[in-house]
């Protein structure tokens, strides 16, 4: 038995977010009798790219993403080695409301660590579904490094900084009384 593929196949969903973890490599050892943390350098910085990715499609099975390749939409480069992945296949419900088929669902994990950490504040490649590659660009999917603000999150008091010419945006729920 084959994965129908009905004529009016089409994708319904794609979702995928890229995520960087970077381990300093510096461990906190508090001094006895003293107030002052030392901290302890146990090893060179890394980081490690987490992507994880769900696709639906009714009528037929989803396009989805290699985790190695050229075809793969996450910019993989040789900085990048694949430790680990997980692909998900979801059993298929039907598509409902009269309509013949049924919906196909995936979703999947790939992690990979940098052979090379780089600086602390960089571009951040986004990536892009696997549809786009005509229409995107690496342009088109890379955060530059110059939209991080000079302040930081926090600053040397540990509070906030003032972000005179940022929007904050404020959640409706946030305000709301209980």
């Amino acid at each position: 038995m084959s994965i129908e593929n009905l004529p009016n196949k089409q994708i319904t969903h794609y979702h995928f977010e890229r995520a960087t973890l970077r381990v300093g490599g510096l461990a906190p050892m508090p001094a006895a009798g003293d107030d002052d943390t030392v901290f302890v350098r146990i090893h060179n910085a890394y980081e490690t790219e987490v992507i994880t990715w769900t696709a639906k499609c009714d009528g037929g099975a989803p396009v989805i993403p290699s985790p190695l390749g050229p075809s793969c939409p996450f910019g993989l480069n040789d900085n990048l080695v694949l430790l680990d992945m997980k692909i998900s296949a979801v059993s298929p419900i039907p598509i409902g409301g009269g309509q013949a088929g049924h919906i196909f669902g995936m979703s999947g994990l790939y992690t990979y660590a940098k052979k090379s950490a780089g600086d602390v504040v960089k571009d951040i490649q986004i990536g892009k579904l696997p549809i786009d590659d005509d229409f995107l660009t690496t342009a088109d999917t890379t955060f530059p490094a110059e939209n991080f603000l000079d302040e930081g999150i926090l600053d040397t008091t540990g509070e906030v900084p003032p972000m005179e010419d940022t929007t904050i945006l404020q959640s409706p729920l946030r305000d709301r009384a209980p």
